[in-house]
């Protein structure tokens, strides 16, 4: 493993070769990073210089309750700049998704008033 850089120093340098929507450190060796979209994991990849042939990525689609497509990606490098990565990414086709409780009420609300008659609540 390479010299390990701080943990100031190489979120610094993540922001610069990146665009995650979330960091962290997982414990006394590892980073979690989170990327918008596989493209935005892919394009940090390859800006850090790990888009090597044996970085352990994965990928997978499923489809959600809702009916949407989701693809996930994950990529593990080993060392970078002396720690170990978790990256990940989230891509998803469809509608956008409201959370379980708000749908609920919102549905109940639709059920109540109908929707002929929207200013009436």
């Amino acid at each position: 493993m390479s010299q390990r850089s701080s943990l100031r120093a190489v979120f610094a340098h993540t922001l610069l070769t990146g665009a995650p929507t979330h960091l962290s450190q997982m414990d006394q060796s590892a980073l979690r990073i989170e990327f918008a979209t596989g493209a935005d994991l892919r394009d940090w990849l390859a800006a850090a210089g790990l888009d090597t042939p044996d970085l352990l990525t994965g990928e997978w689609t499923r489809t959600g309750e809702d009916g949407c497509t989701e693809r996930w990606m994950y990529a593990y490098p080993d060392d970078w700049h002396g720690w170990k990565v978790y990256a990940h990414a989230i891509d998803r086709e469809g509608p956008p998704v409201l959370a379980t409780d708000l749908r609920a009420r919102l549905t109940r609300q639709v059920a109540q008033t109908g929707p002929d008659r929207q200013g009436a609540a």
